[in-house]
């Protein structure tokens, strides 16, 4: 059943039959919608964090644009915008037509410097903007408080350090080049670099830098020949050769590979994040470390997994204890999810974080990473966008800490017999927004089952097989194809959709599960030991794992039978031998437990193999007669 997506997920993160829900990691549903806050910086304006900082009482600065000016704005812990900072929590800077920033650093006295790039009668050229801890640009840097520099061609920074000194140290990329350059704490370039301030033409692209304690610079990025690349470079701007060489460390990963974020442990050594190991458009998540001479550090287990069907990481953050949290963007079909990696110090994954380590985030519509940053008490930050009615929109997602103990938090919706979607959440504050463009039949029991595919879309299935598509929040619409139908007849009794969300199934009333395909995807095998009721009619929902490694179809009296590799479902799952009562059933994001749905609305959670059930669902619908008829939850 499992497809590319799914298969090597399972073999990342060692996922199997008794996959356990950890916990810490996964969304924080106290927080905002299901661990996920938007702003609307400016109506009707698009808007996006690329990077954000925490401060020592806990508040967030992110640095971003909106619309066509660069933006730093700054956040309070507990997600609201900072009223005291700049212009009613953000300050903004408009050269030329189009600017934006890409990376943020702190100074010890709490000022932020931002970097970017701007664009004026088609030329682009690099940024440099410094703001106050009050939210001005600051007039003791370059007078202005922002600097704009050509470092050739159409160049853009993407990297900022301070030093200790106050000196500011960026790193870009002209064409396929890279730019390494340093300015002093008033934005004069500093001639002890390389003469003028600056080292332009460097053999790779410049998207990661981290700054070593001995002063050293060390970079990250793509070299010419599209390869794994980094470099350092001496305090003075002069090449480090003793790092791999006059040309740094370049790497053939098998593909289109590029290094995009730089940090460093605490024994000196290098981590270095990224992408590569197959065509443009089809990266795998890369960490590696390397030791001072530049060579691959053999302690250290090298990642080199996928995720989706394209892997973006975008930030690396070494925690006080060794251990790496690795933020990233991974694609799947016309969807973005948001991942999380934390390994432990010696490259492996953490256990204790997430699903083996990993983290998935379906968060709205079209999440985007920018950036991480992580709290004292583990929790992480991510900062990016989503899409709202088509246009970016700044957000900011939290998840739960070390100590968490509440179960991945969900969202829903229940179908009932007319067609109608009713949300709920469970572990949430809020539901999931209201579904549009599904089918209705008013007065009539027509509508047999629910699934939900990523990407704020799903099908309700009908008694003849029928599908039909609805949306939510910012989602469109999905086409399926190759379903069996039944015309005139009541056949149908559930639906799912595979995890990769190319194709799913169609439980009939016997039990027999009918595949088809969604878009350009292929239709899922069929798997071989499904139980099976010849000529009843008593079947009445299929829901499969996260995982891909199977799932369960449900009876009419609420008995769940695995199929694949799903183990028993065991803790609190319900009965009610004789009287059909059982309508649906869903599994939680994280394949810890799920819901089993009775013909009143009623949901009654159940843990999945050694693991206790979710947290109830509160918010949906109930009746006082049969009406229910499917339930999902979101991805």
């Amino acid at each position: 059943m499992a497809g590319v997506l799914v298969g090597v997920l399972v073999a990342a993160t060692g996922l199997g039959a008794s996959a356990a829900g950890a916990w810490p990691g996964d969304p924080d549903g106290t927080w905002g919608s299901c661990g996920l806050k938007s702003v609307d910086i400016t109506k009707d304006r698009a808007s996006a964090a690329t990077s954000i900082l925490l401060d020592a009482d806990g508040n967030y600065v992110v640095g971003g644009f909106v619309g066509t000016r660069a933006l730093v704005a700054k956040f309070l812990a507990g997600g609201a915008l900072d009223a005291t900072f700049g212009a009613g929590g953000t300050t903004t800077l408009g050269l030329g037509s189009v600017a934006s920033f890409a990376a943020i650093a702190r100074q010890t006295d709490g000022k932020t410097v931002a970097v970017g790039a701007r664009t004026s009668d088609g030329s682009v050229d690099s940024v440099i903007a410094r703001v106050t801890t009050s939210g001005q640009l600051d007039p003791g840097f370059h007078a202005t408080g922002s600097l704009v520099s050509d470092y050739g061609g159409s160049d853009r920074l993407t990297a900022v350090q301070v030093q200790l000194n106050g000196a500011i140290v960026v790193g870009g990329t002209s064409g396929s080049q890279g730019v390494v350059a340093r300015v002093s704490t008033t934005g004069v370039p500093d001639p002890s670099f390389n003469g003028d301030g600056e080292r332009t033409n460097l053999p790779m692209t410049v998207q990661g830098l981290v700054l070593q304690p001995d002063g050293k610079i060390v970079v990250g990025g793509r070299s010419s020949s599209d390869d794994f690349a980094l470099m350092r470079l001496n305090s003075d701007g002069s090449t480090d050769s003793s790092f791999g060489g006059a040309d740094g460390v370049q790497t053939d990963l098998g593909g289109y590979d590029v290094a995009t974020a730089i940090a460093l442990d605490a024994d000196g050594k290098v981590i270095a994040v990224g992408s590569g190991h197959g065509a443009s458009g089809a990266g795998h998540t890369i960490v590696r470390r390397y030791n001072a001479d530049g060579t691959l550090d053999a302690g250290f287990q090298v990642m080199d997994q996928a995720f989706g069907l394209d892997d973006q990481p975008v930030a690396a953050v070494v925690r006080s204890d060794g251990k790496i949290v690795v933020a990233a963007n991974s694609k799947v079909h016309n969807d973005n999810d948001v991942l999380l990696v934390r390994l432990n110090s010696d490259g492996t994954n953490d256990d204790t974080f997430g699903i083996g380590g990993v983290s998935l985030a379906d968060a709205g519509s079209y999440p985007v990473v920018g950036d991480v940053a992580l709290r004292s008490d583990g929790r992480a930050i991510v900062a990016g966008s989503l899409r709202v009615s088509g246009r970016q929109r700044l957000a900011l997602l939290r998840y739960q800490g070390d100590t968490a103990t509440a179960a991945r938090p969900a969202q829903g919706f229940v179908l009932d017999g007319s067609g109608g979607l009713h949300g709920f959440s469970a572990g949430c504050s809020s539901k999931p927004a209201a579904a549009a463009g599904n089918a209705k039949w008013p007065s009539r029991d027509v509508a047999r089952g629910v699934a939900l595919l990523p990407g704020g879309r799903g099908f309700v299935v009908d008694g003849s097989g029928a599908l039909h598509a609805f949306h939510f929040g910012d989602g469109v619409a999905a086409t399926a194809t190759g379903n069996t139908r039944w015309p005139g007849q009541d056949i149908a009794r559930g639906i799912a959709i595979v995890p990769e969300g190319t194709g799913g199934y169609v439980v009939d009333r016997s039990g027999g599960l009918h595949a088809f395909r969604i878009g350009s995807g292929t239709r899922p095998k069929i798997p071989a030991n499904l139980v099976k009721w010849p000529g009843r009619d008593y079947a009445r929902g299929i829901a499969l794992l996260p995982n891909g490694d199977g799932g369960y179809v449900l009876d009419a009296d609420g008995g769940l039978h695995p199929f694949g590799g799903a183990p028993a479902a065991h803790a609190g799952a319900p009965s009610w031998p004789g009287q059909n009562r059982a309508r649906g059933v869903t599994i939680a994001p994280d394949g810890s437990g799920g819901w089993v749905l009775d013909s009143l609305g009623r949901l009654y959670p159940f843990g999945i193999g050694a693991n206790p059930k979710p947290k109830p669902a509160v918010g949906g619908p109930t009746w006082p007669g049969p009406t229910a008829r499917g339930v999902a939850a979101l991805p």
